[in-house]
């Protein structure tokens, strides 16, 4: 793929894809570079980052120090670029002449850990971890307006259904009212959520809203759903989705360590 082409973030589908394109990769122009970088450091700091690494890994000098010095420049020129605004890590492949185009850049939602290695053929490791480390899950978000479900994908936020309270009765700012009025209405629209959790199975389930409106909710719970549900996230009810959607994540990753 080219440095030209337009990015988007990528997700679980073009990853799989990625990656079995990536795996056949044998450049005949050189080794390939393989560089992950977590997008959210300083760009200056990045470049400090890579130009160390490379110094490291050029045991020569003259033309291949000159190569490098190419690379590094197109890694810069990557790093500077237009990503897509929720871009977190980036993820490239290059061939080490520092002529050829890029072999792959993919933009992710979710952040690496900096790394850059040289070999005859890409380092896939830190891509094959990333659905293992941060996979695919589901959150229902609990806003005085009603129930917002949303799946995320790598990083990738999508929403999956907006379920509106009714007119004048449902949850108040605040949190869960223990009226007759609050409490139909919440088993309404969770009558439906539950019917949207059904056809979108994808991972664990997270709640996130007050905590007496999650009790609430997980009360009304079916038992194929509750199976599901890793944890419930306090939030406060205009807490934008991206930072619901870290909080999860967080609460994701802190679960995979305690089972590791």
């Amino acid at each position: 793929m080219s440095a030209q082409t337009p990015l988007t973030v990528t997700g679980a589908k073009e990853l799989r894809q990625q990656v079995e394109l990536l795996a056949a990769v044998r450049s005949d122009s050189g080794p390939v570079i393989s560089c992950y970088l977590d997008t959210g450091d300083d760009i200056r700091e990045l470049s400090d980052f890579v130009r160390r690494r490379l110094a490291a890994a050029d045991g020569s000098a003259g033309a291949a120090n000159a190569a490098l010095e190419r690379v590094r420049g197109q890694i810069d020129a990557i790093v500077s670029s237009d990503m897509p605004p929720n871009t977190r890590g980036v993820a490239m492949f290059l061939v080490a002449d520092g002529r050829s185009q890029p072999v792959s850049v993919l933009p992710f939602a979710v952040p690496f850990r900096n790394s850059l290695s040289i070999s005859t053929s890409p380092d896939l490791f830190p891509l094959l971890r990333l659905k293992e480390r941060y996979g695919r899950f589901t959150f229902v978000l609990a806003r005085p307006q009603g129930l917002h479900i949303a799946e995320v994908d790598l990083g990738k936020i999508s929403t999956r259904a907006w379920i509106a309270s009714k007119a004048g009765a449902g949850i108040p700012e605040g949190g869960y009212a223990d009226t007759e009025a609050a409490r139909a209405d919440l088993q309404a629209q969770f009558r439906v959520a539950e019917r949207v959790l059904r056809r979108h199975r994808s991972g664990p389930l997270f709640l996130a809203g007050d905590a007496r409106t999650m009790k609430a909710i997980g009360n009304l719970m079916s038992t194929g759903t509750a199976t599901r549900l890793l944890g419930a996230i306090p939030v406060d009810s205009d807490l934008p989705l991206h930072k619901v959607a870290a909080r999860c994540l967080r609460s994701l990753m802190d679960y995979g360590t305690h089972q590791a």
